[in-house]
């Protein structure tokens, strides 16, 4: 079974800017996912970074990795 099948809920907080251009940002975010089985799974890779999508005018994930 896929890991993520088992996943329930991604639930996202405490968003923080850390650097910021027209095209690339990198934010913290404390992520935690609820899996279907009740337990709750603290994410060490909290970096995350973002690339701008000029198309869609949205931010995108492009990585994600420990601070």
């Amino acid at each position: 079974m896929d890991w993520w099948e088992s996943v329930a809920e991604i639930r996202g907080g405490n968003v923080r800017s850390i650097a910021q251009t027209e095209r690339e940002a990198i934010v913290d975010v404390q992520l935690q996912y609820l899996m279907k089985d009740g337990e709750l799974i603290y994410d060490q890779k909290s970096r995350i970074n973002l690339v701008w999508d000029n198309r869609e005018q949205t931010w995108l994930f492009d990585d994600k990795f420990e601070p």
